[in-house]
């Protein structure tokens, strides 16, 4: 069960570190390309989950891919230019996200009925750690909560 997300480094939002309740069980987010100014690419490591996560077309940030465990999830904002709601689609499912709160960044949920995941802030205003809370079904994988815990850091984060 993922717990947490943290940047490796006080002052970059380009490597991250995943938690879970397994302290044997740690992982890695991080920019494909870690010089430049491309943000648009990006790999994850936890355990046996290996994965990308893309940027589906260029100059196009309301469109993403995850492909890992041999999943392709696409992530997709709701309503063009609007960051903040999301439509994530599995092989299997479709459900949305979204920022809790139209003025700040903190605090992140799924909206599917009674399926519990909310990731927010450890500090308020602070995007470099993260705290993850989830009750989920086995119905949901790895690579969609994965989807959910990057569209919250990558839109909360300044990009540098």
């Amino acid at each position: 069960m993922l717990t947490g997300i943290a940047t490796q480094w006080n002052d970059s939002f380009r490597e991250w570190e995943i938690y879970s309740d397994d302290e044997d069980i740690n992982g890695d987010l991080t920019l494909r390309w870690r010089t430049g100014d491309d943000w648009t690419e990006w790999q994850y490591q936890f355990g046996d989950h290996y994965g990308t996560i893309k940027q589906k077309w260029n100059n196009d940030p309301s469109q993403w891919e995850v492909r890992g465990d041999n999943q392709l999830v696409t992530m997709r904002a709701i309503w063009k230019g609007d960051s903040r709601h999301w439509r994530i689609s599995g092989p299997d499912s479709q459900f949305d996200f979204e920022c809790n709160y139209g003025n700040t960044w903190d605090e992140w949920k799924l909206k599917n009925g009674e399926d519990y995941f909310i990731i927010y802030t450890y500090w308020t205003g602070d995007p470099r750690e993260w705290i993850i809370e989830e009750d989920l079904e086995d119905s949901y994988s790895f690579t969609e909560k994965m989807a959910m815990v990057f569209l919250a850091i990558y839109n909360s984060s300044p990009r540098e």
